[in-house]
């Protein structure tokens, strides 16, 4: 039923609307004439239209709105050249037929080839910077269309909210808006495609006659193939090559049960656990890790009340022991070149530490190293190019929360803090959460937990290149389940990555249970 004048005099329903901006009333026939009258004792004009009358006006506005943004989209677009790469390839397939031809000029097309990988690596920034300025704008655009669709088709009782958006919906403002914060540009900010002038018409004619004198130089060859992989890493900079992790045939996950005796194995081929019986009971708040040739070790955690200092290998179902030299729990492992090393945790006393030591797999020798920065519980590692340890952490020790990021080089035994080039302040990395080196220059970051104990679906890529830290990505491609990652360790299978993920019941934590997620460089899925 149609909702009635206000005056209960009239007993008339509602049939008209006054857009003007003071005013955005509803009122009936009977209304009509003493509403003119106001408007007119106040000197301004009102704007009385049916209501059917007002829908069909403010549709319009609304249309003008999203065709001038879609318009500015069009044109922002088109001046910055988002096609450059596809300009870019065809360059390239041009700069191999021409090397065919005249071995004689081959330092030359090297010389631009150097010079496109450099153009490409320039703009990088600059063409996820304008996607995501165009995100924002289709984000807008979503939210008038949403609007238009109260408009028309809301029940008249409720209308009033979206006639007052649309009628307080100013769009020159709203372009002008837009246009100052996501589609300025200096000229410095454009992207522009390089050129370099080939003819193919003497490419054709002179190639038959060629092709028995001169042969492709291998090395140009690698060339070209690995700037085609750079393009191919910036189309998707979550393109996995890194080789598999495990050198044996058998590739799985692995995790003891905390205060078992269990230890769970899941075959990524079969997609089918196994659990193994031993002679050891788990500790609390454990680390334990799969190194390349398929050997597990386990490290510390809390028994009888106590941290424990020992690194073990599982040797027939039982745990071979090596003494450490610091108790600790809550800490991470991490294996690069034939050392494990253990960083970070709660000691004995109950404070966070810095101590780092490693631990040799062929020698069976313990070597304390030099201490990281930062205190850390549940550090984020990984190790990058076979050379380094990256270490995250999301606050320093005077309680400010921010991304502390430091890198451990093993042949210099010195830790560093890194600082990153742009804004680190985009994303928080959080206790539990898990990283790996994916491709040559990209790490990946995902999941954890807060301090309130809240668990998150985000990711983040970055970027290291000339020794440059860039965030590349931001909370992109979520995981599909919230969830901590106890075992934070990481398997690379033909170009997929595997993880292990704890499973939170009835708001308990279950340490036996476990899910499995995938990563196959584009979107997570898990393991059913």
């Amino acid at each position: 039923m149609l909702p009635h004048c206000k005056f209960d005099q009239h007993k008339s329903l509602i049939t008209s609307f006054c857009s003007s901006l003071g005013c955005l009333q509803f009122f009936c026939s009977n209304c009509e004439d003493s509403h003119k009258q106001q408007h007119i004792s106040e000197k301004n004009d009102g704007k009385i239209n049916s209501i059917e009358g007002t829908k069909e006006i403010l549709h319009k506005k609304i249309s003008r709105a999203i065709d001038k943004l879609q318009d500015k989209i069009i044109e922002y677009t088109n001046q910055n050249n988002l096609d450059f790469q596809e300009k870019q390839l065809i360059l390239l397939q041009k700069l191999q037929e021409a090397r065919n031809i005249i071995q004689q000029i081959d330092s030359y097309f090297s010389s631009i080839s150097d010079t496109i990988k450099n153009h490409i690596q320039q703009n990088q920034n600059k063409v996820f910077q304008i996607t995501q300025n165009k995100q924002e704008i289709e984000n807008y655009i979503s939210i008038l269309k949403k609007l238009q669709t109260q408009v028309i088709s809301n029940p008249q009782e409720q209308l009033k909210e979206p006639f007052s958006k649309a009628c307080r919906l100013d769009i020159i403002h709203l372009v002008n808006t837009i246009v100052g914060k996501y589609l300025s540009f200096n000229e410095k900010d454009r992207i522009y495609p390089f050129y370099e002038n080939i003819n193919n018409d003497k490419l054709l004619s002179t190639q038959s006659l060629l092709d028995n004198i001169f042969s492709i130089n291998i090395q140009n060859q690698a060339l070209l193939q690995d700037l085609q992989s750079q393009i191919q890493l910036q189309n998707n900079p979550f393109m996995i090559t890194q080789k598999n992790y495990l050198n044996s045939s058998n590739q799985f996950l692995s995790c003891f049960i905390d205060q078992t005796t269990y230890l769970r194995i899941f075959n990524i081929e079969s997609k089918k656990w196994q659990d193994v019986d031993i002679n050891f009971k788990i500790p609390v708040n454990h680390c334990s890790i799969t190194i390349p040739n398929g050997k597990i070790y386990i490290s510390g955690g809390i028994s009888n009340s106590q941290n424990q200092a020992y690194i073990g290998i599982l040797l027939k179902n039982t745990i071979q022991k090596k003494q450490l030299q610091y108790s600790r729990s809550c800490h991470s492992m991490i294996y690069l070149e034939g050392w494990i090393f253990i960083i970070g945790g709660i000691l004995n006393d109950g404070d966070y530490t810095k101590i780092v030591e490693k631990y040799n797999v062929e020698n069976d020798q313990v070597q304390r190293c030099s201490d990281c920065y930062y205190k850390s519980y549940k550090p984020s590692l990984c190790s990058f190019q076979n050379k380094y340890i990256y270490k995250f952490v999301n606050s320093n020790e005077s309680g400010k929360n921010e991304i502390i990021l430091e890198r451990y080089a093993i042949n210099t035994n010195i830790w560093e803090i890194i600082q990153f080039k742009n804004n680190n302040s985009l994303i928080n990395i959080f206790q539990s959460s898990a990283c790996i080196q994916i491709n040559e220059e990209n790490i990946l970051i995902f999941g954890g937990e807060n301090e309130f104990e809240t668990s998150i679906k985000k990711t983040f890529l970055i970027q290291i290149k000339n020794d440059i830290h860039l965030i590349v990505a931001n909370d992109v491609n979520q995981l599909p389940k919230t969830d901590e990652f106890y075992n934070r360790q990481i398997i690379i299978y033909k170009n997929q990555l595997y993880v292990m993920q704890n499973v939170k019941q009835k708001n308990q934590k279950d340490m036996y249970t476990k899910r499995i997620l995938l990563f196959d460089q584009a979107t997570w899925k898990e393991l059913k």
